[in-house]
């Protein structure tokens, strides 16, 4: 995904609408490409150098340009998110005593997991 593009199109001083505009493309097709990176039909390269010289004309930093069209895998945004978060450990819960009765349990198999 071109995650870093939206910021710098705004920047720029710049929406995503102008640059549609100056590309000759859909708003929505800029849209696609920055949000869900789903690229316009024809050649990717070519829309890609399109897009870096529209930035280079605004004023773009050339070292702001490269960073924008890194890419970035979601999947290890996702896990390095997943990974983050702290563990949730559910509060014990004592068996009914009818449900040790009709399992024939005559004490609690879960009191001695705990620690």
């Amino acid at each position: 995904m071109l995650t870093n593009l939206r910021p710098l199109i705004k920047s720029l001083g710049k929406t995503q609408a102008e640059l549609a505009r100056a590309l000759k493309l859909s708003e929505a097709a800029i849209s696609q490409l920055i949000n869900h990176d789903k690229w316009p039909a024809g050649d990717r390269e070519e829309c890609a150098t399109r897009i870096r010289a529209q930035l280079q004309t605004w004023g773009a930093d050339p070292l702001a340009i490269q960073a924008a069209f890194t890419r970035i895998n979601p999947k290890q945004v996702q896990s390095s998110a997943i990974e983050e978060e702290n563990p949730v450990y559910l509060r014990h819960q004592r068996l009914h005593p009818e449900a040790k009765k009709r399992l024939k349990l005559f004490r609690d198999p879960f009191n001695n997991d705990i620690t």
